[in-house]
């Protein structure tokens, strides 16, 4: 590399990709009972998070602690804004992966698209 040339960032689709920067805002839907793995000791969530009039991502959580807080926010019709979460490619297209360090709070501003009504979780 020569200088002052800078080296393009590029991702695999099969790694994690971070967004730290750039916040998921949207709502939350059909919060799931916390479950255990098949590894018979981690304890994670799921539900599905709308990020637009037509855009469904899975969310999965593996912080047990944190999941009355998403129940409730599931439950208003109040946009929530999240933090430091994973993206990653999964079964249903790109997951959300809620970890310790992501924080998850309500937004107060007005979206460009309403809460829809999501009958049921996208497939795990």
């Amino acid at each position: 590399m020569k200088d002052g040339e800078r080296k393009e960032k590029t991702f695999e689709v099969t790694s994690p990709m971070r967004d730290r920067e750039t916040p998921l805002v949207g709502y939350l839907h059909n919060i799931s009972n916390v479950e255990t793995a098949q590894n018979g000791h981690t304890k994670y969530f799921t539900g599905t998070f709308q990020t637009g009039k037509n855009d469904l991502k899975k969310l999965v959580s593996f912080t047990p602690e944190k999941h009355g807080n998403y129940v409730r926010a599931a439950n208003m019709d109040t946009p929530v804004k999240i933090i430091n979460s994973t993206l990653s490619p999964g079964k249903s297209g790109v997951e959300i992966l809620v970890r310790r360090g992501t924080v998850m709070d309500l937004f107060n501003e007005v979206l460009n698209f309403k809460k829809d009504k999501v009958k049921r979780q996208l497939v795990p």
